[in-house]
């Protein structure tokens, strides 16, 4: 019972709030989300391939799959970057996941490969899942990148 009154208790003290708000706004939280993004449109990717570019581009699965690749390879790196508090890693995630949010979901998905809704649920639900999940994304990066001061500043301050 007491383990119910501290649950009630940090409710109504809004800490629970609180620490989501501060894990959102945090650099963990910036890179978890972003990561997620990452692993949707990996999988989105594969739905690609399998569902869309075998109707409507054919020839094209190579040129496409080396671009995938390079960009999911940029995105994991800048992660990677971005964890050891590089703010060329946080812009750079912050670009890439908005070339998917942007260039690849908004402006091909929806309104040219899928304007009805796709075929298959699961590529419906990947993107939309990948709209939400890669703009809380974009947030949480942007507010990392706002807060960040750059290298330069920061040094000229500690001399």
């Amino acid at each position: 019972m007491d383990g119910h009154r501290a649950y009630v208790r940090q409710s109504q003290n809004g800490d629970g709030v609180d620490r989501m708000k501060t894990w959102f706004t945090s650099l963990n939280g910036a890179i978890t989300l972003s990561f997620a993004a990452l692993l949707i449109e990996l999988f989105r990717g594969f739905l690609d391939f399998a569902l869309i570019y075998p109707k409507q581009f054919k020839g094209m699965e190579l040129i496409a799959a080396v671009f995938y690749t390079i960009v999911f390879g940029i995105w994991a790196a800048s992660l990677i970057a971005a964890r050891g508090n590089s703010r060329v890693g946080l812009m750079a995630a912050f670009g890439v996941g908005l070339l998917f949010w942007l260039g690849l979901d908004w402006t091909t998905t929806l309104p040219i490969i899928c304007p009805n809704g796709c075929e298959t649920i699961w590529f419906n639900i990947a993107a939309g899942v990948g709209l939400v999940v890669g703009a809380l994304a974009l947030v949480a990066l942007g507010l990392q990148i706002w807060r960040k001061p750059a290298v330069s500043t920061r040094m000229m301050k500690e001399q």
